[in-house]
């Protein structure tokens, strides 16, 4: 069993990038999840990008830096989700909380 604990929200009102969360699962930090949403759609967790520029073109590709079995990232997914959630509203648009 994993357990996934939120250590920093931070909400961006910007574009399609919602929020950047850092995690800790088990004894692992994880920093700058994105939390992204696209008009009408769900939103979807993915984890932070490198930028590797190709020494022969100098064209610049984005790799994904973790990877994690499904059932695992189904976890951090889902308490990033409800987080998100929680601070906006089911779809996404703000809400008052107190």
């Amino acid at each position: 069993m994993i357990e996934v604990k939120i250590l920093n929200y931070r909400k961006i009102e910007e574009g399609l990038v919602k929020a950047l969360v850092d995690i800790e699962v088990n004894d692992w930090t994880l920093k700058a999840l994105r939390v992204t949403q696209h008009p009408g759609r769900r939103p979807y967790v993915a984890s932070s990008r490198a930028g590797i520029k190709d020494p022969g073109t100098g064209h610049l590709t984005f790799e994904q830096i973790i990877y994690a079995p499904p059932d695992i990232w189904a976890e951090i997914e889902n308490k990033i989700i409800k987080r998100y959630e929680e601070e906006n509203g089911k779809n996404g648009n703000t809400t008052e909380t107190n």
